[in-house]
């Protein structure tokens, strides 16, 4: 169990850090 939510942590992470990003190229693109 305790696998399976590190896992889920890391996925979410990565949403997070892609989210992020998209976000900073839109407002750079101002």
């Amino acid at each position: 169990f305790a696998e399976q939510t590190k896992l889920l942590a890391k996925n979410i992470s990565k949403e997070i850090q892609d989210f992020t990003q998209s976000i900073i190229d839109e407002s750079r693109r101002d």
